[in-house]
């Protein structure tokens, strides 16, 4: 989708970084597709990425191309690993037409299953277990995928336009969606019901990203085209505080519990106090739309991606990190 609508807000990548003081940085380029996503392999030491070229397999920290493997959808957008860590979920499609999930063995990356789950891209997955996807459609629909058989066990509707992103809450018993209606969406994952409507967002939402394990109810962040970052707690519904940026983030994740950091359509990460509200840090990342970044599960430093293949690695001042 991303290389046919570079112009349109239809597109929400997958970014997790770090805060960063002083940065040395490395670059890769994955051909002249834009890269759709990042993920860290379970132990750290690859990082893969998706784009029309396929899956990307890169060594880390150094970016050197290891393998390419080839999917069966021309659009992979989205990836993710199983609680075991044992598979990678690869989501995508074909615009207007269909949207798939594809299962990788890790570390072989031998496929093995493919599923049909939509009529539209797939933009988002989450695993609620080892046997069990939950997919996110521009079709406006989530479905609850049975790996072992193929079929669609629950069919979340209530979006009036494409789900760009999900994430789990509370154990994965809870699910919480954003999508081009600008609207937030909470469900329960065992029943499929919808438990609340969230509709402060003026303009398409982006990306919705958990809050680090806390103490207390739930908190999450959404990141939206109208250049807000709002922190909520989804299981009552309330809009905690938020805060407008100077340009447009295209995904965010949790450093720790307080601070933010957003990847955005200038090519900049950007990290941000949630309590202070204000922007800590703004670091060059690539030239164009970031799309994706992806944070190391040792804290090794960061993994920016988007236009036309480039990835970057930042390198981290440790001593910054961990602001208590």
């Amino acid at each position: 989708m991303l290389n046919s609508r570079k112009d349109s807000t239809f597109v929400r990548w997958v970014i997790c970084v770090l805060l960063v003081a002083t940065t040395t940085t490395s670059t890769a380029s994955a051909a002249d597709s834009h890269i759709s996503d990042i993920v860290f392999s379970p132990d750290g030491k690859q990082l893969i990425a998706s784009s029309n070229e396929g899956l990307a397999i890169y060594r880390w920290p150094d970016l050197s191309l290891i393998k390419r493997i080839n999917t069966e959808s021309p659009h992979p957008t989205c990836l993710r690993f199983s609680p075991t860590q044992s598979y990678l979920a690869v989501g995508g499609g074909i615009p207007s037409e269909s949207g798939t999930i594809e299962i990788f063995s890790w570390p072989t990356l031998t496929k093995t299953k493919t599923i049909t789950a939509h009529s539209d891209q797939i933009m988002s997955l989450a695993w609620r277990d080892n046997n069990t996807v939950i997919t996110a459609s521009l079709d406006h629909d989530i479905r609850v995928i049975d790996l072992q058989n193929g079929e669609s066990k629950q069919l979340l509707q209530g979006h009036s336009r494409g789900v760009i992103d999900l994430c789990l809450i509370n154990n994965r018993s809870t699910l919480v969606s954003g999508s081009l209606d600008q609207s937030i969406r909470v469900w329960d994952t065992n029943s499929g019901a919808l438990q609340r409507t969230s509709s402060n967002h003026t303009h398409p939402v982006q990306a919705v990203a958990v809050a680090p394990s806390m103490d207390g109810l739930p908190l999450m962040a959404s990141a939206s085209d109208d250049r807000t970052i709002r922190i909520w707690q989804p299981t009552i519904g309330r809009l905690v505080r938020f805060i407008r940026l100077e340009t447009t983030p295209l995904d965010i994740d949790w450093i720790d519990s307080k601070t933010i950091a957003a990847s955005c359509k200038d090519g900049k990460v950007h990290l941000i106090d949630t309590l202070e509200l204000e922007v800590l840090a703004t670091h060059e990342a690539i030239n164009g739309w970031a799309f994706c970044i992806a944070c190391h599960p040792t804290l090794d430093g960061i993994a920016v991606a988007g236009e036309r293949g480039q990835i970057k690695r930042i390198t981290l001042d440790n001593a910054t990190t961990n602001r208590e």
